[in-house]
């Protein structure tokens, strides 16, 4: 599949025309199983490219290699506070079961994941409910509160690689409030160092930088006029919430490894090519600064000790 370039600029109309999305949809269904035309590039894609390889963002794309990273139960629980602080609950499936050993509990459990739904033993959901209690009346001490927004909202546009090729994105914004993105984070540390060195390390500053350039193509006179701010939260009590703005060098961070992205997946798109590492030259690793240091102090205390 290849993606005819263009001269200049499309109206979103003209972009339609040529089978692109554009727009805030009303439902989130079929988000994750990529229902556009042309197969999108969504910010975990853009992160996987930014960080790894060509090869593993096909891998991982639902339109090709299509293999789900492996959830573990606290990243489930996690996911399933979000949904509930979010108002979007009914995403989860309770399995009516004490755990998956039987075969009925793992069928159901399997069925829900099949419908893009969170499965959760049905006992388990008292202790996630109470988990989630807290948070929000943390959320409100904040002063944020979700519900005065749209929340799980999909989002479709198109941005242009640097040789002019259209370029579908789509997103799944978490809170949509006017102008105002926010996403719900939930982390182990607010502290200022821990939270930015959280913010490159996932991707979340790519993540930004798309949210961001998105609503702008989506929606009429907004370019300079959106805000994105992070709503951090302590996966353990006392569940405190820290609002998190991106300043400058963080929103440039995060605009150079989307456009890096838009470009990389313009050219594997058009060129049929998803390479991995072994297309790469050979990686020459230099020593850290702190491993010389050990060194040298090895060789102090060898000639100490002579």
């Amino acid at each position: 599949m290849t993606i005819e370039r263009v001269q200049m600029p499309l109206s979103n109309e003209e972009l339609r025309h040529m089978g692109f999305t554009i727009g805030i949809a009303d439902s989130a269904d079929g988000y994750r199983e990529d229902p556009c035309k042309h197969p999108s590039l969504n910010q975990s894609i853009a992160k996987v490219l930014a960080t790894k390889t060509e090869l593993h963002a096909w891998q991982e794309h639902p339109r090709f290699g299509n293999t789900k990273r492996a959830s573990t139960d606290s990243m489930d629980d996690g996911t399933i506070t979000d949904q509930m602080l979010l108002g979007g609950d009914s995403k989860v499936v309770v399995v009516d079961a004490e755990n998956y050993t039987t075969k009925l509990a793992r069928a159901a459990r399997d069925a829900a994941k099949a419908a893009g739904k969170i499965p959760v033993i049905a006992k388990k959901m008292p202790a996630l409910q109470e988990r989630a209690d807290r948070m929000r009346a943390r959320l409100e001490l904040a002063g944020i509160d979700f519900s005065r927004g749209m929340t799980q909202v999909p989002m479709y546009w198109v941005e242009y690689a640097d040789d002019w090729t259209p370029v579908q994105c789509r997103g799944l914004l978490d809170s949509l409030e006017g102008l105002r993105i926010r996403d719900l984070k939930q982390t182990t540390s607010l502290a200022g160092r821990d939270i930015g060195r959280t913010i490159e390390r996932l991707g979340y500053d790519i993540q930004c930088a798309a949210y961001r350039s998105g609503l702008e193509r989506c929606v009429q006179d907004a370019f300079g006029r959106v805000t994105f701010e992070w709503v951090f939260v302590e996966d353990s009590m006392p569940h405190c919430v820290r609002l998190v703005r991106p300043a400058g060098s963080m929103l440039e961070l995060g605009r150079a490894r989307w456009r890096y992205a838009i470009n990389t997946w313009a050219r594997c798109i058009n060129s049929g090519m998803w390479p991995g590492y072994e297309e790469q030259e050979v990686l020459y690793v230099e020593a850290s600064a702190w491993a010389l240091e050990e060194a040298a102090r090895l060789e102090i205390d060898n000639e100490v000790a002579a």
